[in-house]
């Protein structure tokens, strides 16, 4: 049954950064980000102590007398995370006063339009910062691997090994009336206990 009224589409186009190609590149970023920090503050630090040096031998020199030392200034470049990917979503949002056999007013529309721009605002911002989250959250898990893999990993292994043997050693009893495993079967014994 016809019901009257009115239909309003407003389409939504926001910039989503939400992809494994924008987390890759952002990985990647973050992480020559950090090495060119540490390295300028290296510098940094070798720049100050070497002023600290030339102001101490400029003070203990008897010719100086009464002057004051003049530091060099040296400006430091701010190194900044590069934008991440994005690529363009679009949606429609779409209302209707049908059975209500009313148009929309142009407070209605504005009001539409202007939640819709929110929309675009909110889930920009959302989405960057859930993205340099799961970014900082990969980098301190790398950490933690690589700290695990120097430290652990080769008990942890011989570990295993020694359980799996174990459980194949177990097993491989032979119970009476039963043939003993064969080869095939100790080898499955053997993987399924790694795997638990």
């Amino acid at each position: 049954m016809p019901r009257l009224g009115s239909y309003l589409a407003v389409k939504l186009e926001y910039d989503s950064c939400l992809s494994e190609e924008a987390f890759d590149a952002a990985v990647v970023d973050f992480q020559e980000v950090e090495a060119k920090r540490a390295e300028q503050d290296k510098e940094r630090r070798d720049f100050e102590d070497a002023q600290a040096q030339k102001r101490q031998e400029f003070e203990e020199n008897e010719e100086n007398a009464g002057a004051e030392f003049v530091p060099e200034e040296k400006t430091w470049d701010e190194i900044g995370f590069q934008p991440f990917k994005t690529e363009k979503v679009q949606y429609v949002v779409c209302l209707d006063t049908m059975g209500q056999d009313r148009r929309y007013s142009e407070e209605e529309k504005l009001q539409a339009l202007r939640t819709v721009q929110s929309f675009r605002d909110r889930w920009e911002v959302v989405e960057k910062t859930n993205l340099e989250g799961d970014v900082r959250k990969k980098l301190e898990r790398a950490e933690y691997d690589k700290a695990y893999k120097e430290t652990y990993e080769a008990l942890d292994t011989t570990e295993v090994e020694r359980i799996a043997e174990d459980e194949v050693a177990n097993r491989s009893q032979p119970i009476e009336g039963e043939e003993p495993p064969t080869e095939a079967e100790k080898h499955m014994i053997w993987l399924k206990s790694r795997f638990v």
